[in-house]
């Protein structure tokens, strides 16, 4: 299915254009906005080249999946990317997972619970008897979603539609680190499912208080705890009299093998429907009252940067603003094709390459020039046996290996009452808060990161980087 509307035959998506189309700042000034393709295809050996061939994003439809933004909102949504912030580039990685992250509180419960004990942090419910459970996490296309939301209803005794998961929101879920490393089922949902099982015993406790038993006489099913003798008391009769603002406690255990229904079955994914059927699911399908676009100017190789006749984009049609803040430049106008087409115009000025950033090509040897760290593996220097061997040395190198996102990345900004919300297909919402609040010199806790899935992320893609544009735009 092709991400975009043909914009190149001259088809705009009109109905994806339809809010304020001439319009871009309302009248206190505040603007909303949207930018597009972070990574271009930067081409190896082109550096100064005002023709070389890179990849840029045409022009995308959007779907309403959001009315949470006024139309006085100052809203940014972008596909562009610049240089990752150190602290972000964890979140590229499997090796990072966690790291930096709040310190353990009770060693004695598993995964990330041992950082969060406390059971509201993980499971709600509602007085409809709906269970929010919340994560960390993000779903990357592993299904992860879906997983545990298995693992919550198992242990919860409730229809796996009747749970709704919450993933990575640095204003809502507990900070666990970033989705790598093949480790989300070992921190989040371990945690998940113990969180399950304390809150399962809770409301068992608070019918057997109701009906004065032995809360080990009782068992639960589908969302409701019975005695086997005709009592029922549904989860949401009992949920006003529990509190889940308590701790976990890690002598509670898990229900037995043979017990379970949904763990080790196959569930049918809760993200493929919408996604096969056309329904808002991306990031890419936000559409926020009032919003705008943006294009950000990208050199065709690393170092490069544009020397444009801004007055000259400001006069292209559709272009409403020239957004520049040092070396960084970003047109934005309320419809996208219009600026794809100013882009291109821009992109055959001069380019001039940065002396003062070091070349990566020809690798290896500008991978060399380039300041690293090394790092012991392992030492047995001192060990007897490593004493009197021979010593040998070897270099190897292999071909440069580009991330190749099988989508262009994409990411949302609003800055409405002195806060900033940055939608994000991050793998890592807590360390990408922290690089935009380093990026904008702000404090942390005024700005918020909310994952939406995206494209995948087998290595690095623009992720980070667009939402380091969107916020800064």
């Amino acid at each position: 299915m092709h991400p975009r509307h043909d914009g190149a035959c001259g088809r705009t998506a009109a109905q994806d254009c339809d809010t304020d189309r001439g319009r871009i700042a309302d009248g206190d000034g505040t603007l909303t906005l949207s930018v597009w393709d972070s990574h271009a295809d930067f081409a190896r050996g082109a550096e100064g080249s005002g023709d070389a061939r890179r990849r840029r994003g045409r022009c995308r439809g959007t779907r309403d999946v959001s009315g949470e933004a006024s139309r006085r909102d100052v809203l940014c949504g972008l596909l562009v990317a610049f240089s990752l912030a150190p602290s972000t580039a964890l979140a590229q990685t499997g090796g990072g997972e966690g790291s930096g992250g709040p310190p353990t509180i009770a060693p004695d419960l598993p995964g990330t619970l041992a950082k969060f004990p406390d059971l509201d942090a993980w499971i709600r419910i509602a007085p409809d008897g709906r269970v929010t459970v919340f994560t960390g996490k993000v779903e990357l296309g592993t299904g992860v979603k879906t997983a545990m939301a298995q693992l919550a209803a198992d242990e919860l005794d409730v229809a796996i539609d009747r749970i709704d998961l919450i993933t990575a929101d640095t204003g809502l879920t507990p900070n666990e680190g970033v989705t790598a490393g093949s480790q989300t089922l070992e921190q989040s949902g371990t945690a998940i499912a113990n969180a399950a099982a304390n809150v399962r015993l809770l409301l068992a406790e608070a019918a057997a208080t109701r009906w004065g038993v032995m809360a080990t006489t009782l068992f639960t099913r589908d969302g409701s705890v019975l005695d086997g003798q005709g009592k029922r008391a549904t989860y949401a009769e009992l949920a006003a009299s529990i509190s889940l603002a308590v701790r976990a406690r890690a002598d509670v255990p898990r229900k037995r093998r043979e017990a379970r229904r949904l763990i080790r079955r196959p569930v049918p994914r809760v993200d493929l429907p919408a996604k096969l059927t056309g329904l808002p699911s991306y990031v890419h399908d936000m559409r926020l009252p009032g919003m705008v676009h943006a294009r950000v100017l990208r050199g065709p190789s690393s170092g490069t940067q544009l020397t444009p006749d801004l007055s000259a984009l400001r006069r292209q049609p559709g272009v409403a603003r020239v957004v520049q803040v040092g070396r960084f430049a970003a047109i934005v106008g309320p419809r996208e094709w219009p600026l794809e087409q100013a882009l291109r115009v821009a992109n055959r000025g001069r380019w001039v390459r940065d002396p003062s950033v070091p070349a990566l090509f020809p690798m290896p040897a500008g991978l060399l020039d380039m300041r690293r760290e090394s790092q012991v593996i392992n030492n047995r220097r001192d060990d007897p046996e490593a004493r009197g061997v021979q010593q040998l040395s070897a270099r190897y190198d292999r071909a440069y290996l580009m991330h190749g996102a099988i989508g262009p990345s994409c990411a949302v900004a609003l800055f409405a009452e002195d806060r900033l919300t940055v939608w994000t297909h991050s793998q890592g919402v807590e360390p990408l808060r922290q690089a935009i609040a380093e990026l904008l010199a702000i404090p942390a806790d005024r700005v918020r990161c909310v994952h939406r899935e995206g494209a995948g992320c087998y290595g690095h893609n623009g992720a980070d980087d667009v939402a380091g544009d969107a916020a800064l735009i």
